[in-house]
Parts: C-alpha cells; sequence; structure tokens
C-alpha cells in the first residue's frame, strides 16, 4: 500500500489545458497594407484582453467560429483614436482582403465600444479593426468571445478525453442555447464491464497500462470583494493490466492562466506539489483489488462559511454489482482573503473560467495521468452524472457531449453513444458534431404507506431509499399515504426496516 504522497507523486499530475495563439504559417496581407509584425490571431472565444498597435493604414482581422444558430460575438474595443469597426463573414472578408471591398454584416467607427452581433448561420466570421480613420498609430485593446463558448477551442478530431460531458449548450434544432447550472453536490457514476488500455511510450509516472475516469468540474468562488476559480478532479485511477485501482483528487486555482495555489489557504489530508509553471493540491485513497463489473459513484459536495469554501471528495465501489457505502476520503478547506458569500461548481456555457478554460462538467476515460494518451483495447461501461443545485433541486445535464477538454489526458479507440436512455462508452470512433439531449427520467409515482397487523406502532418507522432525476434519495413511510417520484429505466428501490422489501435490480 501507498502513502499518499507517494501515489501522487508518482502516479497523478493531471494538467489542465492552456489556451495558445494559432500563428499563421506566413503574414497576411491586404491591399498593400501588411499585418503588424509578429501579430498572432488569438482563438475566438478567449475572454482576456490583448494589446495591439496599429500604424496608419494597417488592419488586424480577429477570427471567430460560429458552430450553430443564436451565436452571437460580443466584443468590446478600446482604441487611442477612432477606427472602422467590421464583423464579415469569410466571403466579405475575401472580398476585402482581394478587392477591398467592404461589404458587412455589421459596421461602426468608434474609438469605445462594447456591442454584441447576432452570427447568422455556422461558419468562420472576422472581427476587423481597420486604422484608415485618424492617419496615425493608435494602440487597441481588445476583447471578444462568442455566445455560447465555442467548444472546439482544444478538440476536434481524436485523441481526447472521452465519455459524457455538460458544456451549459444545448443544440435545439439547429439553434445553440447556452444555459447555466450552479451546483452545490455533483456525482458522477460508471458501471466498468470492461476495461483494458496500453501506452508502449508512456510518460514518467503512468502505467503503460494505466487509465483513468476523471469527474473534472470548476469551483467558482465569490467574496465580498472579488471572484476565485479553482478546479476540481475526482478520479478514478486504474491499472488495467492487474484489476487494482485507487481514487485521487486534484484542485487547481484556475483564477488566471498558470494560477498559483497559496499552500497556507489550502488544508486537507493531501498536500500542495509543484507542477510545470503551476502547482496544485492532490490527496489519494488507498489501493483495491477489483473484479468486473466495477460499479463507482465519486461524488463532490461544495459547501461555505466565513471566509472558507470547503469541498467534499468522495466515492463509493463495489465489484460484481455491488455497492459499498459513501466514503469521502477528503475535505479541503480553501480559506479566501474576504467573505465568502457564493461558493459552487458551476456549469455554463455563456463564458469561459478566467484560465482560458470550460465551465463544464466532465466525466471522461482518458490516459492515468501525466499527459498520458492511451489506447483502449477493451471498453464497455455505462456513464451518468447528476446533480444537486444551490437551490435545491435535482437536476440532470441538459445535454452532453462525447469529449472533454480541461485535461490533458485522452484517449484513442472509443467513443460514446445513447441508446435506451443510457451513455455507453465503447469501442469505436469518437464523434465530435453535435450533442445527445438529455431527457428527464420517466418517473414512476410510488404511493406507500405502513399499517401494523395488531395495531399497534413501531418503535421506528421505516425508510425508503430510491433515486430521483439520478440522485439517491431517503424519506420516511408514515401512517399516512406519501408519493414520491421514482426513476424509471431500472433505478433501484427499497424498503428498509420491514418485515417485507421490494426490490428492483439497477447497475447503480
Amino acid at each position: 500500500m501507498r502513502s499518499v504522497a507517494t501515489a501522487v507523486f508518482l502516479v497523478l499530475i493531471l494538467l489542465p489545458v492552456v489556451p495558445f495563439a494559432q500563428v499563421p504559417s506566413k503574414p497576411q496581407h491586404g491591399l498593400g497594407r501588411p499585418l503588424p509584425v509578429g501579430g498572432a490571431v488569438p482563438r475566438a472565444s478567449l475572454s482576456e484582453q490583448s494589446q495591439y498597435t496599429l500604424p496608419p493604414g494597417y488592419y488586424y482581422p480577429f477570427r471567430v467560429t460560429s458552430h450553430g444558430g443564436g451565436t452571437q460575438l460580443k466584443f468590446s474595443v478600446r482604441a487611442t483614436a477612432a477606427v472602422d469597426i467590421y464583423v464579415m463573414t469569410s466571403l466579405q472578408y475575401a472580398g476585402f482582403t482581394s478587392f477591398g471591398t467592404r461589404s458587412s454584416i455589421y459596421h461602426t467607427a468608434s474609438a469605445t465600444l462594447t456591442d454584441a452581433v447576432a452570427l447568422p448561420s455556422k461558419g468562420d466570421y472576422y472581427l476587423l479593426i481597420d486604422n484608415d480613420l485618424s492617419g496615425a498609430e493608435v494602440s487597441l485593446d481588445v476583447a471578444y468571445r462568442t455566445v455560447p463558448v465555442d467548444i472546439y477551442l482544444f478538440h476536434a478530431s481524436p485523441p481526447a478525453p472521452t465519455g459524457i460531458v455538460d458544456y451549459g449548450m444545448q443544440n435545439v434544432s439547429g439553434n445553440l442555447l447556452p444555459y447555466s447550472q450552479a451546483i452545490s453536490s455533483l456525482t458522477g457514476s460508471g458501471m466498468l464491464t470492461s476495461v483494458q488500455a496500453f501506452n508502449a511510450s508512456s510518460p514518467t509516472g503512468a502505467s503503460p497500462y494505466g487509465a483513468s475516469l476523471q469527474l473534472n468540474v470548476m469551483l467558482s468562488v465569490n467574496t465580498t470583494t472579488s471572484q476565485h476559480v479553482y478546479w476540481l478532479q475526482d478520479v478514478l485511477s486504474l491499472y488495467t493490466n492487474n484489476e487494482t485501482a485507487y481514487f485521487v483528487d486534484n484542485i487547481w486555482n484556475a483564477s488566471e492562466p498558470n494560477g498559483i495555489l497559496d499552500p497556507g489557504l489550502v488544508s486537507g489530508s493531501g498536500s500542495v506539489y509543484p507542477a510545470t509553471k503551476q502547482n496544485y493540491y492532490a490527496a489519494a485513497g488507498n489501493t483495491f483489488s477489483y473484479s468486473a463489473p466495477l460499479t463507482v459513484k465519486m461524488p463532490v459536495v461544495v459547501s461555505y462559511a466565513g471566509n472558507e469554501a470547503v469541498v467534499a471528495f468522495g466515492y463509493q465501489e463495489g465489484s460484481g454489482g455491488t455497492l459499498g457505502s459513501t466514503t469521502f476520503f477528503d475535505n479541503v478547506t480553501i480559506s479566501e482573503p474576504t467573505t465568502v458569500t457564493e461558493a459552487a461548481m458551476l456549469v455554463s456555457g455563456y463564458q469561459l473560467a478566467p484560465s482560458g478554460v470550460y465551465f463544464d462538467a466532465e466525466l471522461v476515460f482518458g490516459g492515468q495521468c501525466c499527459y498520458a494518451i492511451t489506447t483502449f483495447t477493451s471498453m464497455d461501461a455505462t456513464l451518468s452524472m447528476s446533480y444537486k443545485l444551490t437551490n435545491g433541486d435535482f437536476s440532470a445535464p441538459k445535454a452532453v457531449y462525447q469529449f472533454g477538454s480541461d485535461t490533458a489526458e485522452g484517449a484513442y479507440g472509443i467513443g460514446t453513444s445513447f441508446a435506451q436512455g443510457k451513455f455507453q462508452v465503447g469501442l469505436g470512433t469518437l464523434g465530435f458534431a453535435s450533442s445527445y439531449p438529455v431527457a428527464p427520467p420517466v418517473p414512476i409515482h410510488l404511493t406507500l404507506s405502513y399499517a401494523v397487523s395488531d395495531g399497534s406502532q413501531l418503535a421506528t418507522q421505516p425508510d425508503l431509499k430510491y433515486v430521483a432525476n439520478g440522485v439517491e434519495l431517503t424519506t420516511t413511510i408514515g401512517g399516512t399515504p406519501t408519493t414520491v417520484d421514482v426513476d424509471d429505466s431500472g433505478s433501484p428501490w427499497r424498503e428498509v426496516g420491514c418485515r417485507r422489501s421490494h426490490q428492483r435490480d439497477s447497475p447503480f
């Protein structure tokens, strides 16, 4: 059995992907007015500000991509003198660069401007800033993003983390509709009937036969003075050659690119470790042996009080379809400089986190750690995610995609399918084109009460444990009829504390 520190240092370094600039291989030119030397075109949805200098007669194009109807381009421009600001389709931009035509879907001249433009269809567009008015050099601050976010910033082809991912974005009849959900409790569930992986060139720290099932989500902490964002991971780390595994957690500072955690402000059963340009908190549970099917649940629960946010990382695991009790192996306190007014895990399609990654929830397979990209040679798993929202309601993702983005580990050879109300991960091709809508479970209405044949009373009233909206709940059954809605699709339910019980078997 490894110590926590040894297991984390040798096996887990899960690094978030940092946004990067796309540098053209050759400078582009328009009407004899070259682009500024050294200028790299930023990716579409980055919210960070970048400063540019344009000599007289120079222009600068920022390319953005719409993946469906309903997408908006939101932007802000601040310049030292008035400039022409355009939003063009790719065809209009080609006309501008080739012939000097100025057809556009949006145009204004201003030195300071904040606006939003609807992008009418799928395709590439350009936010173009042209310094053709003042005759003087201008300095620019430009910030822009698409709403919903562009989910293809990091992956549009394999390899990628693979499973189910909620980006806070629905595709409804070709229209992309963003949404937000603030979550106090998130549970990722899986039944792994068969998992085998191999990477002959596995990086240091990762087993050639290693794999992981990662539950990844962003934590947003608002205080009286500022907002802080943290990337949370509850991970099942697997050695597929000998069927052993352990659970491990990570916390990263996502409040800025390459954010640093202050070790004095994060406390739990783990420690803070160095990483390239960053550091991270991690703790690990004990190694255990398993046999297929391996059933797991990974709950993450957030609470707050005073100037502290508390994150509880847990797991349930069982072999052969029997699930053990919940163990919270780490309770992490994050201290903030001022009073915390709200702390919740956040799924949102409206914006990126300050570090440039997504406010999403991911339950995905990938390499074991350390940037490992593994090839799965066998895979049969069923996945689901469930939420308890901050308003007390229980929910599930409204729509999910097959691929994740926030973790550096990835997978070859597997894809996700949706059939009979379940998400199944198996060998195949990873899809990127569209999302799966998540229909709420069809409830079964149960009306229950109890009575003792001799008229006496039970010392303790029986409890009913059941699943609603993918979340395990318990209610007490009394002499007065009680009605509950129980998930269909094989939801387990059982009366507890009675002589006679009813049960429906389920993998979850």
